[in-house]
């Protein structure tokens, strides 16, 4: 039985070929012109949108921390009204949810780079999967 081998070859570097690049046209075609200012400008949006409500949450939530104190962490009474309010009862749930997220995360991440994980402390074994990338 015999073995055929490929060999791929990439592109040739520019310089060794005496090319150089090419200037790009200033301004663009309008169409070009007009995605990319819309593009920028939805973007911005968002990044104002996202702004305004971290700040508002944030605001809101100093105040609401402010009036519960450090037995925010230790109540798990729900009584926002008569300002008795923490997250005791739901942290536990919340941290575990965080952690196994983290752990699906690492593992997929651990079976497109092996290399990786034998150095990540929550990386699992990969069961062998028949089709790849069904992580």
């Amino acid at each position: 039985m015999t073995t055929a081998t490929t060999t791929v070859v990439g592109a040739p570097d520019p310089a060794d070929r005496g090319d150089a690049p090419r200037p790009l046209a200033k301004g663009g075609d309008p169409a070009d012109r007009i995605f990319r200012g819309s593009a920028r400008g939805a973007g911005a949006v968002v990044l104002l949108i996202m702004t305004l409500v971290g700040v508002f949450l944030g605001g809101r939530a100093l105040e609401a921390l402010g009036d519960a104190g450090p037995a925010f962490l230790t109540t798990s009474a729900w009584e926002p009204d008569s300002h008795r309010f923490g997250i005791a009862a739901v942290l536990p749930g919340t941290v575990l949810i965080g952690a196994c997220g983290r752990r699906s995360a690492t593992g997929c991440a651990s079976r497109a780079a092996p290399s990786r994980a034998a150095s990540s402390a929550c990386a699992s074994p990969a069961p062998s999967r028949s089709a790849p990338g069904s992580c």
